[in-house]
């Protein structure tokens, strides 16, 4: 499979160290892993999004290579479960991950949660609705803080919305993996019920793949046009609440809104 990568590109918001992206790339499996943010300070532990990414990751080399989807989600939700128990115990919070997923030997493309997937020229954004929800809220909170009189800067330091989102944020895994679209979702939390939120897409042989997270406020043809992108915006709209709404700005000390990974290949 390494000879069809024909780009790619992992990068923490922070630092390779703190990214919670992983890339995964192996004969069966070409994989985006996306650990969710922690609203909470770990500290010096390693943050959970990035204990389930590399878990996922490690895993994905012992998979059986000709799984359907949905077995594929049920087994490898199976093995999270059973590898998290021993690295993770805070039952207050809850590892989790989007993936998109190629299978080589179905040529198909496998979403559950959010991110990217293109192929040829024709690019799909998937999203969580409950999460573009109060993303929102964040934004049109933001927007009537600047019209009254905050300025930009003020809230690149402390962002005012954070405090207005983040029981949302926080319930979340109440929701995941439970209830039906629109305001249930599925994402790789070692919950076999999973499997009933993966979309399928179909891309057969001789095609152009891209995959990439949600890090990406869009794609472009290449990794370069996609990067040049990305800096652009955030020179103009660093709060992320513009053409592009986020539910988090470039926070001082970070090089991006959020970590991001991308991979270009061939089937």
């Amino acid at each position: 499979m390494q000879n069809h990568v024909i780009e790619s590109l992992v990068k923490g918001k922070h630092s390779a160290d703190l990214c919670e992206d992983r890339l995964h790339i192996s004969d069966d499996y070409i994989a985006i892993i996306d650990g969710a943010t922690s609203l909470v300070d770990h500290g010096e532990r390693k943050r959970p999004g990035r204990i389930i990414a590399e878990l996922v990751d490690a895993l994905l080399h012992a998979m059986e290579p000709q799984l359907e989807a949905p077995d594929f989600f049920r087994a490898l939700s199976h093995h999270v479960a059973q590898g998290l128990a021993p690295l993770w115990h805070d039952t207050d919070e809850r590892p989790t991950a989007s993936m998109l997923v190629y299978s080589r030997s179905r040529a198909e493309i496998w979403v559950l949660g959010d991110g990217w997937a293109g192929i040829d020229d024709e690019v799909q954004q998937f999203s969580i609705p409950y999460a573009d929800a109060y993303t929102f809220l964040r934004c049109g909170y933001l927007h009537a803080l600047i019209a009254s009189g905050t300025t930009v800067e003020s809230l690149l330091e402390h962002d005012q919305a954070f405090a207005l989102i983040s029981p949302f944020i926080r319930k979340q895994p109440k929701i995941q993996n439970r209830l039906p679209p629109p305001y249930g979702y599925g994402v790789m939390d070692g919950s076999p019920n999973c499997s009933q939120y993966v979309r399928v897409l179909p891309v057969g042989q001789g095609r152009q793949v891209i995959l990439a997270s949600d890090g990406y406020p869009t794609i472009k043809s290449s990794l370069a046009a996609s990067e040049d992108y990305l800096q652009a915006l955030l020179s103009r709209d660093p709060l992320m609440i513009h053409e592009h709404p986020q539910v988090k700005g470039l926070r001082p000390g970070q090089v991006s809104f959020d970590d991001r990974s991308y991979i270009r290949f061939t089937t």
